[in-house]
């Protein structure tokens, strides 16, 4: 099994622009089985503030895009923890 461990700095930015990132970071692997994104990485980490503002269901934004970056690459993903 080949694991890729992806880490980012998520910063203030928004959500959209850590999607961008995140998304980037994926397609530019390549032969991985599992991969890894970081804690908390769509809202970044130490944004409490937003956090209240950002959180989606299980059916959101963020697990359908995930599902569909998951079929893209054709792996498995574990999409960290995330708000």
């Amino acid at each position: 099994m080949r694991v890729a461990s992806v880490q980012f700095e998520t910063g203030d930015r928004s959500k959209a622009a850590n999607w961008v990132r995140a998304e980037g970071l994926v397609d530019g692997i390549t032969g991985a089985d599992l991969v890894l994104l970081p804690e908390i990485w769509n809202a970044g980490y130490f944004s409490f503030d937003h956090y209240a503002a950002e959180a989606e269901p299980l059916d959101g934004e963020t697990v359908v895009r995930l599902r569909a970056l998951t079929r893209r690459q054709r792996c498995h993903l574990f999409g960290g923890r995330f708000v």
